[in-house]
C-alpha cells in the first residue's frame, strides 16, 4: 500500500504535467507560496486581536463552516 504522502505527491505531479502554460504554472506556484503566508497572517492576527473579537470569531467560525458544508451538499 502507498501512503497518503506518496499518493498526494503523485497527484500533484500529475496535475503539474497537465498544466501546459508556463503562466499557469507560475500562478500555481504563487498560490502555493501564499498558503504559508495566510497561515502566519491568521496566527499573528489572532494574537493581536482583543479578547472580545476572538470570542466573536470563535462563535462565527463554526457557523460559517456549517453554511459552507450545507451549500456544498445542497448545490445542484
Amino acid at each position: 500500500m502507498t501512503s497518503a504522502r506518496q499518493q498526494l505527491r503523485a497527484l500533484v505531479a500529475l496535475r503539474w504535467r497537465m498544466v501546459r502554460s508556463r503562466r499557469a504554472r507560475y500562478g500555481l506556484l504563487a498560490l502555493a507560496a501564499c498558503i504559508p503566508l495566510a497561515i502566519v497572517a491568521g496566527v499573528v492576527g489572532a494574537q493581536l486581536a482583543p479578547g472580545s473579537a476572538r470570542f466573536d470569531a470563535a462563535i462565527a467560525a463554526p457557523t460559517v463552516y456549517l453554511g459552507f458544508a450545507f451549500l456544498a451538499v445542497s448545490r445542484r
